[in-house]
């Protein structure tokens, strides 16, 4: 499994989620997603999140509400997840608090993106 962040706020872009929360994703060779989170996103957002979406040409990993509001990680993916993270059907979202999940898994789709030209 690899981890590509270590739950703790970064200076990131304003919009992106990492300026907003402490945020880890781990990846597995499965293709399986995890999405770890200090913050609910709907009282962080205002809005709950329905998909991730994954731009392979950039490695651009994006957090897209159910009103289609689309908000960046805030880094780009880093080349040796993307082969597993292009393959990923789902995401798994957890909140946590003191290194331990405080809310129940929710599932989410995953899906590619297109990147304007």
């Amino acid at each position: 499994m690899i981890s590509f962040n270590f739950l703790k706020k970064n200076k990131r872009p304003e919009s992106s989620v990492m300026a907003a929360m402490a945020i880890d994703i781990a990846v597995n060779d499965k293709a399986q997603i995890w999405v770890l989170h200090d913050r609910n996103f709907h009282d962080v957002f205002g809005e709950h999140i329905a998909h991730l979406e994954y731009h392979p040409q950039t490695g651009d990993l994006m957090f897209v509400s159910e009103n289609g509001m689309s908000r960046p990680l805030g880094m780009p993916v880093p080349e040796r997840t993307r082969p597993e993270i292009e393959k990923a059907a789902q995401a798994h979202f957890f909140l946590i608090r003191d290194k331990k999940a405080i809310a129940d898994c929710e599932i989410k789709p995953v899906r590619l993106g297109v990147n304007k030209t």
